[in-house]
């Protein structure tokens, strides 16, 4: 995101404070993975934590609405990660599918899992 350093700087403290606001359980998913978008494009390395912290509230989740919304959140972190030619390096839970040991995730194999949880019927 392109603006000017006051403006960035007004945008960062107002993010913080939303951020401040929703992540008390997993009913907070929907508000999370509307934080992780906007992460994606002001503070990336906030989005990563937010995808290490509140990964298995979505995994263990029992509402899909509340799990698509973490999962497009977290769908959008890695494109932007993708198209910036990053590489990830998360700590993410064991029982995650597509887990690590190393910790170093492509972008774009966590791009397709999250778009095709999206898809799931449950």
């Amino acid at each position: 995101m392109r603006c000017g350093a006051g403006a960035r700087k007004r945008l960062l403290l107002i993010f913080d404070k939303l951020w401040a606001i929703g992540r008390r359980d997993g009913s907070d998913l929907s508000y999370i993975g509307a934080m992780m978008e906007a992460a994606a494009l002001l503070v990336p390395h906030k989005g990563i934590q937010m995808l290490e912290d509140h990964l298995e509230w979505a995994m263990d989740s029992w509402s899909k609405r509340y799990r698509d919304d973490f999962y497009q959140g977290a769908l959008t972190l890695c494109e932007a990660e993708k198209r910036a030619g990053r590489q990830l390096i998360l700590s993410l839970p064991k029982r995650f599918p597509l887990y690590q040991e190393s910790g170093v995730y492509d972008p774009e194999a966590l791009c397709q899992w999250f778009a095709r949880r999206q898809n799931d019927r449950q």
